[in-house]
């Protein structure tokens, strides 16, 4: 038995054929993901919103891209980000504001993404977040 998934992207556009096949492979297929600094949720992809869910570790997350196809407009929602995000880059350059939307959960960035590339976050640590940290890694120091 064969099972397939429909989505139909519906929308007036004068993008050409092109661009407009890039768009519906990248809904349908995400790119492989490997992360440090966080971790894959387990529903690591919702179809629905076209999101790859990570839950953020550290103030510094780093992620290997691999698209299968190529990847337009990716986005990610981060589940335990400790604070303000710093910066955001792409490659070998930081992305400006307008080239990514950041709302303190979910992260889009205005990209397109061909060839494995490695996308780096920095967030601001909240200030009672670094302290319980730095509390514990001294309690264990002491124990």
């Amino acid at each position: 038995m064969t099972v397939e998934r429909w989505a139909w992207l519906i929308a007036m556009s004068d993008a050409p054929d092109a661009q407009l096949l890039d768009w519906a492979g990248s809904f349908s297929i995400p790119p492989s993901v490997e992360v440090s600094g966080g971790r894959l949720d387990f529903d690591s992809y919702v179809p629905e919103r076209r999101a790859i869910r990570l839950i953020v570790d550290n103030a510094t997350v780093s992620m290997a891209i691999q698209p299968n196809v190529t990847c337009v407009n990716p986005v990610f929602e981060l589940h335990n980000a400790p604070g303000t995000l710093l910066s955001v880059a792409l490659g070998n350059r930081s992305l400006r504001q307008g080239e990514y939307a950041w709302d303190g959960h979910t992260l889009w960035l205005d990209a397109k993404i061909a060839q494995p590339e490695r996308l780096r976050l920095k967030f601001a640590l909240q200030l009672s977040r670094a302290i319980l940290k730095s509390e514990s890694e001294l309690q264990r120091k002491l124990d």
